[in-house]
């Protein structure tokens, strides 16, 4: 390489680099993927063909009309959505996002969408109060708290709340069914509701994906033993029997789309802890 191709090569460096910083800085890459998400969410609502995680499916089966639901790390919203027209005009969904982008969506959807049933909080449960970082990547809004070995990604402060302070000060009880997908501080979330889950022994479906948790500095075996101490049951579901099946082992999926056909096997890291207590009133979608 002669000198002057060796300066043309330090030349478009610096201004890629000064590129990437503009575009950053003022968050045109996250504009443009969040407008087109939000396009994606009604065409995903709108499409009878398409669905959302194939746990979509157990809602009619397992949450009913005038139930209380939580959503946490409720991101656009699509189990928000789906909640919503679950539990109907008597029944209540709290659900919490911490990311101002995914936030925002949120709120959007439910006004459009009048979830009127639906009750938005911007902040993190986690197994303290108080406040902390959220990193959020620049080309997806799959934001994490801060942790040991944080993600790559744009930061901003958001506050921390327990799942035991925020039910307590909100007078919510009789609790159905939590949602938790949190990418990797589900345990942080579950140890700071450890009261209320004892008191409401709802059905659990959390998102178990060890690379996500290791960075919190938990295991698999941590999340299910965490629920076996309490008196639960582990499943996973089976949408070609549309049912629930008991299992004892977590196996990591490969990470699957978002979304697909309804036809399609969409691999993705849920479990479905349900209170042994509860076992017979879910019989019909649980596989003998």
């Amino acid at each position: 390489m002669n000198i002057y191709n060796y300066k043309l090569v330090k030349v478009l460096v610096k201004w890629k680099m000064r590129l990437k910083r503009f575009i950053q800085e003022y968050r045109i890459s996250e504009i443009i993927y969040d407008r087109k998400s939000l396009k994606q969410f009604y065409i995903l609502i709108n499409n009878e063909k398409l669905i959302y995680e194939k746990e979509v499916n157990l809602i009619h089966g397992i949450i009913h009309s005038g139930d209380t639901v939580i959503d946490i790390g409720a991101n656009r919203g699509e189990y928000t959505y789906y909640f919503s027209k679950q539990v109907g005009i008597n029944g209540r969904v709290y659900s919490f996002e911490p990311g101002s982008r995914a936030f925002s969506l949120l709120n959007e959807i439910k006004s459009k969408s009048q979830l009127d049933n639906v009750r938005l909080f911007k902040m993190a449960l986690s197994d303290n109060t108080g406040e902390t970082e959220l990193i959020v990547p620049y080309f997806n809004r799959q934001s994490q708290i801060k942790s040991n070995n944080p993600i790559k990604g744009r930061k901003e402060k958001v506050k921390l709340i327990t799942l035991d302070t925020f039910c307590s000060a909100e007078n919510i009880s009789n609790i159905q069914f939590i949602k938790c997908d949190t990418e990797g501080a589900e345990m942080l979330v579950f140890k700071g509701g450890i009261n209320t889950l004892k008191t409401n022994s709802p059905i659990i479906m959390v998102e178990i994906a060890e690379p996500h948790l290791t960075r919190f500095g938990f295991s698999i075996n941590e999340i299910y033993n965490f629920f076996i101490d309490l008196d639960y049951s582990m499943f996973i579901y089976d949408y070609t029997l549309n049912q629930l099946i008991r299992t004892t082992q977590i196996i990591q999926k490969s990470e699957g789309h978002v979304w697909s056909g309804k036809d399609e096997d969409l691999s993705n890291n849920n479990y479905i802890f349900i209170p042994n207590s509860k076992l017979d009133t879910v019989k019909d979608s649980i596989a003998q």
